[in-house]
């Protein structure tokens, strides 16, 4: 059943956990769980480089400055966005600018005014500025496909080759083997 759930293998549950047989799982255990993340624009420089985060949760990243959620039903890419007020901020004295880099019109989280032009990712962090990237997005046709703007290459929306986000889910199992 938890692997039904999860989208995966009993044998990947056994393995990730070192159990032999799944009658070896304990009730109240830890398991580890993977889970399909979203893909983003984080620079391997970042200081939250690789920033992982699961369907359906979000994070906050950059000292509390920046939250980050991923949603399947937004193509699997992670949405970032300034904090809200009211999150306490770390290692700061206050959030840095969260303007975009490459086009100083636009900030995390938005698009051009039209919805149809570049618009503005976070990239992470270091120890004093808030790293941003622009990137394009598409734009509706008449035939209702979607076509990159400004004649650019489209990101590609893409799963986190090979990488799995583990997880420790505390499990309340009655003891009768539910992998």
């Amino acid at each position: 059943m938890i692997a039904d759930e999860y989208g995966t293998t009993e044998a990947t549950l056994l393995r990730l956990n070192g159990l032999a047989n799944p009658n070896d799982l304990q009730a109240d255990s830890v398991l580890d769980v993977p889970l399909k993340v979203c893909t983003s624009m984080i620079s391997t420089t970042s200081l939250d480089y690789p920033l992982l985060v699961p369907n359906g949760t979000y994070t906050f990243t950059a000292n509390n400055c920046v939250q980050c959620k991923c949603d399947a039903s937004n193509n699997w890419t992670l949405q970032c966005e300034p904090s809200p007020n009211g999150v306490k901020i770390a290692n700061w004295t206050r959030c840095p600018s969260t303007q975009c880099q490459n086009n100083p019109n636009l900030s995390i989280g938005n698009t051009s005014s039209s919805n149809c032009g570049p618009a503005c990712s976070y990239a992470g962090y270091n120890s004093q500025t808030i790293l941003t990237t622009a990137v394009s997005s598409t734009c509706p046709t008449t035939d209702g496909a979607q076509r990159p703007s400004n004649g650019a290459i489209k990101i590609g929306l893409r799963w986190l080759s090979g990488i799995w986000l583990l997880i420790a889910l505390e499990l309340g199992i009655l003891g009768f083997g539910l992998l």
